[in-house]
């Protein structure tokens, strides 16, 4: 019979440990019955941290089962960075325009502002975070549009960037910029809600261009 009110029911310890069945205040295992483990010298230490050692295997294993993720383990579109291209050399430059500053872009497609030298493309590199990036399925979609135009709409399956390691970074060419807002908006699809942090994100290449 369970103990409670009105029962004269004493509970046993668990068999080898020794001292009887006396019970007094300590380790709850069961609602309504706690034992003073300290009371039993070694053994009943040992004792005591078997029962939390199986009270965490249980917990873990309910956190497995359920196939819960932490934040750090789901993945992500963590960044997005443009670097102009220059066509007279092939060059791309190392400046990341979406790294916070305020940059010059006015008329870059004939070489003024900060570019210095005609540029009328950008390289897009999206980073995106995760455990790992083997095999792992679903896409990128990165689109890039200036006003009505859209200049780049393009989807990469994550299954042929293969990386161990717990960051991908995928590059995209955008043809035709630097005379409009150039506006990027980078797209996980594909992957398990459960195990996605930040979906998508957007940035904004503020290009003008005028006399």
């Amino acid at each position: 019979m369970s103990p409670g009110a009105g029962s004269d029911h004493t509970p046993q310890l668990p068999a080898g440990v020794p001292g009887g069945s006396t019970v007094e205040q300590g380790l709850e295992l069961t609602p309504g019955w706690s034992y003073n483990w300290g009371k039993f010298g070694k053994e009943g230490e040992m004792v005591k941290a078997t029962a939390k050692l199986a009270g965490l295997i249980v917990l873990i294993g309910a956190t497995v089962a359920s196939g819960a993720w932490t934040e750090d383990e789901k993945y992500s579109v963590a960044a997005i960075h443009a670097h102009l291209y220059y066509q007279s050399t092939g060059e791309i430059n190392p400046e990341d325009l979406l790294d916070g500053k305020a940059h010059a872009l006015w008329n870059t497609i004939i070489g003024e502002g900060e570019a210095r030298k005609p540029s009328c493309a950008i390289l897009v590199l999206v980073d995106l975070t995760g455990p790992t990036f083997v095999n792992i399925g679903g896409k990128l979609a990165v689109k890039a549009t200036e006003g009505e135009k859209t200049p780049l709409d393009q989807t990469l399956s994550l299954g042929r960037w293969f990386n161990e390691g717990q960051k991908l970074v995928l590059p995209f060419l955008v043809y035709g910029t630097g005379c409009g807002k150039l506006e990027i908006t980078a797209t996980l699809q594909g992957l398990p809600a459960s195990k996605v942090k930040t979906a998508a994100l957007k940035k904004l290449v503020p290009f003008e261009c005028g006399e």
